[in-house]
């Protein structure tokens, strides 16, 4: 997962987890639920949990695409 995520260093393209790397411009909703995060793709049928080292940056990320 490192030297795919290395290989995508694109600005909205973030891990959100140990096995997911998403594109934020690809999300179609975000929930919170207290420390919890889930993003909403579309095709797929279940949200991907976020880990909490990641929320701080995924929020900023999805901050700056709803401008």
């Amino acid at each position: 997962m490192k030297d795919i995520e290395a290989n995508l260093k694109a600005q909205f393209i973030i891990r959100c987890y140990r096995s997911f790397i998403v594109n934020i411009n690809t999300v179609e909703k975000v929930t919170r639920d207290g420390h919890q995060m889930k993003l909403y793709l579309p095709h797929i049928s279940k949200p991907i949990l976020v880990s909490r080292s990641y929320i701080p940056v995924l929020d900023a990320l999805w901050d700056i695409r709803q401008k």
